[in-house]
C-alpha cells in the first residue's frame, strides 16, 4: 500500500487535470447517485408525459460519438435488464450517415444522447434528423456540460436532460470521469423508479474504485512501464463496451505508440488472436456471471499454455486465474454487484495505464496528441442533412 500511495502522487500533478479526473471518480459516482436522486421526479415526470413507461412499446437508441458511443454499448444492458426490450446502441456516426435504413420512424423512439461537452457536431444532427424523420421522439440527454449544444437543446417539450455534477466534465483530452460517470447516470436512469434500493450498489461501486487505487496503483505502475506497443482488452456483455472504451483510453494517452484492440473472449479466437506478439500486454476483464466466466476461464488458460504475449493482466473474481496470468487484481465484493455495473470500476485499469504510459514516453496526459491528430471536441465535422 505504501508504494500506491507513492504513485498516487503522480496523479496529483497539480498542472495536470487528468490525473485527479481518475483518482476522483469514486467520489464522483456517490455525487452522481445523490444528484440523480434528487431529480427521480423530475425524470419520473418526463417519462410519464413521453409515455415511456410501458417499455415494449418504444424503441430506445442509445447514442454519442467515440467514447460517449461506448457508453451506449455498455449500458444497453441495463435498459435490457430494466425491461426495454427493444434498447439497442447505435453510435452518431452511424446515424447520421444511414438514419433511415437504423431507426423505425414509425414507432415511439426514445434517443439517448451522451456528450461530454454536448458540442460534439454528429450529436446535434442526429437530434436533428430524429425530429425530422420519426413520427414521435423523445430526447433524453446525458451530458456533463450545462452550457453544450445537447444541453440547450432540453428545453423543448419532448426533451430532458440530466447534467452530471461539474467535477465529471473532464479537461483533459481523454474522457474519464465523465465516461464513468455517464455509464452510471444512464444505469441508474434505466431502473430510476427503484433508486433508494440501488445505494448500497453505488456504495459497493465507489469502495471498490477506491481498493484498486488504495492496493494496486503500484502495480500498474509496473506493468505501465513494462515494454509494450500493443494492448489488448477482452470482455463479455456489458464489459465488451469497456474493452473498447479502454483500449481506446490507453491508445488516446500514449498518441497512438501502443496500438490499442479489444474482443469478446470467444470471439478473440477467430483470428483477431493473430495480433498478440512478444510486445503485447493482454488484460482479461472477467464477468462475475459463472456461466460466462467459464468461457472466458478458457481461453485465458489457452493463451497461458500457448506462451503468448509480454504479460498478462486479470481483473474479477474467477477461481484459479491466477495460475494462468502473470498478474491478478482480485475482487470478492464483485460477486455482490449486477454484471452490468461492472464497466464503472474496471475501466480505472486502462485509465491508469494509459496516464502512467503517457507519463513513462515523456507526454502531457491532458493533451498527448503531439501532432495534433485528435482533439477535445471533435472538429471539421461537415454535416448534410
Amino acid at each position: 500500500m505504501k508504494e500506491s500511495q507513492e504513485v498516487l502522487k503522480v496523479f496529483e500533478d497539480a498542472d495536470i487535470h487528468t490525473g485527479g479526473e481518475i483518482t476522483g471518480q469514486p467520489k464522483l459516482w456517490i455525487d452522481i447517485y445523490k444528484k440523480l436522486k434528487s431529480e427521480k421526479e423530475e425524470i419520473l415526470n418526463f417519462f410519464n408525459s413521453e409515455n415511456i413507461n410501458s417499455p415494449d412499446e418504444v424503441n430506445v437508441i442509445l447514442t454519442g460519438a467515440g467514447s460517449s458511443a461506448f457508453i451506449g454499448e455498455i449500458t444497453q444492458y441495463a435498459f435490457k435488464k430494466a425491461g426495454f426490450k427493444n434498447a439497442q446502441a447505435i453510435p452518431t456516426t452511424d446515424l447520421v450517415t444511414h438514419f433511415t435504413d437504423l431507426v423505425d420512424t414509425s414507432h415511439p423512439l426514445l434517443l439517448i444522447s451522451f456528450g461530454r461537452s454536448g458540442n460534439s457536431p454528429e450529436s446535434k444532427a442526429t437530434v436533428a434528423l430524429a425530429n425530422k424523420y420519426c413520427d414521435q421522439v423523445s430526447h433524453l440527454i446525458i451530458s456533463c456540460n450545462k452550457n453544450g449544444e445537447l444541453a440547450k437543446r432540453a428545453d423543448k417539450s419532448n426533451a430532458f436532460a440530466f447534467i452530471l455534477p461539474p467535477s465529471a466534465e473532464d479537461q483533459g483530452l481523454a474522457m474519464t470521469g465523465s465516461f464513468s460517470g455517464m455509464v452510471l447516470a444512464a444505469s441508474l436512469i434505466s431502473n430510476i423508479s427503484e433508486i433508494e434500493k440501488l445505494e448500497p450498489i453505488v456504495s459497493k461501486i465507489s469502495n471498490i474504485g477506491n481498493y484498486i487505487l488504495k492496493h494496486h496503483l503500484d502495480l500498474l505502475s509496473k506493468i505501465s512501464n513494462k515494454d509494450f506497443n500493443r494492448i489488448i482488452f477482452l470482455g463479455d456483455g456489458p464489459l465488451l463496451g469497456c474493452a473498447r472504451e479502454s483500449h481506446l483510453k490507453v491508445q488516446e494517452l500514449s498518441d497512438g505508440i501502443c496500438l490499442g484492440k479489444f474482443d469478446s473472449f470467444l470471439g478473440f479466437r477467430h483470428g483477431p488472436k493473430a495480433i498478440v506478439n512478444d510486445k503485447s500486454l493482454l488484460i482479461y476483464l472477467l464477468s462475475n456471471d459463472q456461466r460466462v466466466a467459464k468461457y472466458q476461464f478458457d481461453l485465458i488458460e489457452q493463451i497461458s499454455l500457448q506462451n503468448l504475449g509480454l504479460h498478462s493482466l486479470a481483473i474479477g473474481n474467477i477461481d484459479d486465474v491466477d495460475k494462468h496470468v502473470d498478474s491478478y487484481i482480485q475482487i470478492n465484493q464483485l460477486n455482490e454487484l449486477p454484471e452490468i455495473y461492472l464497466p464503472i470500476p474496471y475501466i480505472l485499469i486502462a485509465q491508469i495505464i494509459g496516464f502512467l504510459k503517457a507519463k513513462y514516453l515523456g507526454l502531457n496526459p491532458d493533451n498527448p496528441s503531439q501532432n495534433g491528430a485528435i482533439s477535445r471536441v471533435v472538429e471539421g465535422v461537415k454535416l448534410y442533412i
